[in-house]
C-alpha cells in the first residue's frame, strides 16, 4: 500500500436520492432495473470525462477525476442524463489530497467529497468553495454559495456551492429561473421574490416578508384543510438570497418544478426556484379551484386529497 498522496485528483460521489419510493411504486424487480440502469448511467458520464469508476455501493457510485473541471462536466452529463429517468440523483464533487490503493481512494479529501455531496438535494450538484477556485472561469460563472458548514476534520468552515448543470442553451432564460449569486445581485440591482398562490389568495416573500407557514390549522398563512396535511406542514422562508421551503409534515410534501417529476422531500430542506407547485402530503396537480382564503371547507371527499400550491421565483431590476 502506497501512503504517499496523489496530485490531488477530484474525488465525485453519486447518489440516486429517490429510489426507496420507486420500490414501494413499481415493486423489486422493475425498481432494481432502474436503479441498475441509473447507475450505468452515472458509470457513463464518468468515463465519457476521463474519470474511473472506483466503486458502487447500494445506490451510489464514487468517482476519481484528474482536474475539477472533468468533474463538473461528469456532473453535468449525469444530471442531464438522469432529465429522462424516473430517478433522480444528488452529486457533489470536492478536489484534495488522496491516498490511493489498489484502485481505491482514502483520507480527508474523499470524507470532505462525501460531507460536500450530502448537501445536495435531488437534481442539484454541489462542490466546495476550495474546488470552485479550481473551476475555469466558465464554469465558475455556474456556481452559486448555498451555505457556509463545519466538516470534520476541517478547522474552518467550508462554504457549498452549487453548480447550475442547465444547458448553455437556456443562458438567456436562466436568470429569470434561478437564484441569483450574490454578485448578480449587487452589479445588476436584482430584485427576487417567491410568488405563492393557493385558490384565489396570493402571498409574496422576498425583503419585505421573509416567512409563509403551511398547515392544516387556521393559524397557518397557507391553510390546507385536507387529510394528508398536518397542522404545522411545511415552512417557507427566505434568508440568505435565497427561498427555501422546509417539511415538518407526518406524510411529507412534494415538489414538481416546471418540466421536472415530481420528488419528496420530508424532515428536511430544499431550495425553491424556477416555477412549480408544491403537494401538501401528496404529488401536486395542475392548478385547482382550492380557495385558501376560507380554508376549503366547501370541499367535497374527493377533493379534499388535493392540495396543490403554485410558486414561482421571479426577478426584476
Amino acid at each position: 500500500m502506497s501512503e504517499s498522496p496523489s496530485e490531488e485528483p477530484t474525488i465525485l460521489f453519486a447518489d440516486i436520492g429517490s429510489s426507496v419510493r420507486l420500490y414501494q411504486e413499481v415493486g423489486d424487480v422493475a425498481a432494481h432495473q432502474f436503479v441498475s440502469d441509473s447507475l450505468a448511467l452515472m458509470a457513463k458520464a464518468v468515463l465519457d470525462e476521463g474519470g474511473s469508476v472506483l466503486r458502487t455501493v447500494g445506490d451510489a457510485t464514487l468517482a476519481r477525476f484528474d482536474t475539477p473541471d472533468a468533474a463538473a462536466h461528469a456532473a453535468v452529463a449525469i444530471q442531464t442524463a438522469h432529465q429522462s429517468s424516473p430517478l433522480s440523483v444528488r452529486v457533489g464533487f470536492h478536489c484534495g489530497p488522496v491516498i490511493e490503493d489498489r484502485g481505491d481512494v482514502y483520507g480527508q479529501s474523499v470524507n470532505i467529497a462525501a460531507r460536500i455531496a450530502s448537501f445536495a438535494r435531488v437534481n442539484e450538484i454541489t462542490t466546495s468553495s476550495e474546488t470552485v477556485g479550481l473551476l475555469t472561469e466558465q464554469v465558475q460563472q455556474r456556481a452559486t454559495l448555498l451555505k457556509k458548514s463545519s466538516v470534520r476534520g476541517v478547522d474552518e468552515s467550508v462554504g457549498i456551492y452549487r453548480i447550475d448543470w442547465h444547458s448553455e442553451r437556456d443562458a438567456a432564460t436562466r436568470i429569470a429561473t434561478r437564484i441569483a449569486s450574490p454578485a448578480e445581485l449587487k452589479s445588476a440591482s436584482v430584485m427576487q421574490q417567491l410568488e405563492v398562490r393557493f385558490g384565489t389568495d396570493v402571498w409574496v416573500l422576498g425583503s419585505a416578508r421573509t416567512s409563509l407557514t403551511i398547515g392544516r390549522t387556521e393559524l397557518a398563512d397557507v391553510c390546507v384543510m385536507t387529510d394528508r396535511a398536518s397542522r404545522d406542514h411545511a415552512v417557507l422562508e427566505y434568508r440568505d438570497g435565497q427561498f427555501t421551503l422546509t417539511d415538518t409534515s407526518t406524510n411529507g410534501t412534494f415538489i414538481q418544478k416546471q418540466g421536472q417529476p415530481a420528488y419528496g422531500v420530508q424532515r428536511e430542506t430544499v431550495i425553491l426556484d424556477g416555477r412549480g407547485a408544491i403537494g401538501v402530503g401528496i404529488e401536486p396537480i395542475d392548478r385547482t379551484d382550492l380557495n385558501g382564503s376560507d380554508c376549503a371547507r366547501g370541499l367535497n371527499e374527493s377533493e379534499k386529497h388535493v392540495a396543490t400550491i403554485q410558486f414561482s421565483v421571479e426577478f426584476s431590476a
